[in-house]
């Protein structure tokens, strides 16, 4: 559905609209939110934001996108903002991505296991007769 032809192209972006000129072999890493459109000149490949999917998760970043020129790459300096599924706008500090959901819940499953490990010792030390002091 994408269709070739010389003219003029009306673009709508949240906030600035940002054109950088890549030269031949340079390179521009962008985010996926914030990517608005390419020159067909230039190369472009698709892959996770940082080198582990651990990394990725954590950071929220996701996918990025790495342009190498010749050519124009325009982006956006706001990414959309995300809606819930009623179909209201969240506010900016509502918004937790899937990384910030992976890491709170690894830190409360660490938690979790201290807490188990902890009664189980005091369990351990009691059925012993040890004496157990506070």
């Amino acid at each position: 559905w994408f269709r070739r032809g010389r003219g003029r192209l009306a673009v709508s972006c949240l906030g600035s609209c940002i054109r950088y000129d890549l030269q031949a072999g340079e390179k521009r890493q962008v985010d996926n939110g914030h990517l608005v459109a390419w020159a067909e000149s230039v190369h472009y490949t698709v892959g996770m934001a940082t080198t582990s999917i651990f990394g990725t998760l954590a950071s929220g970043e996701g996918i990025m996108c790495t342009f190498t020129g010749p050519g124009s790459v325009w982006i956006q300096s706001h990414k959309p903002q995300q809606v819930s599924t009623g179909g209201q706008k969240q506010k900016a500090n509502q918004q937790v991505g899937l990384g910030g959901t992976i890491v709170g819940l690894c830190f409360a499953c660490v938690f979790i296991l201290f807490l188990l490990l902890f009664a189980g010792a005091f369990l351990y030390a009691i059925m012993n007769g040890e004496n157990v002091e506070w």
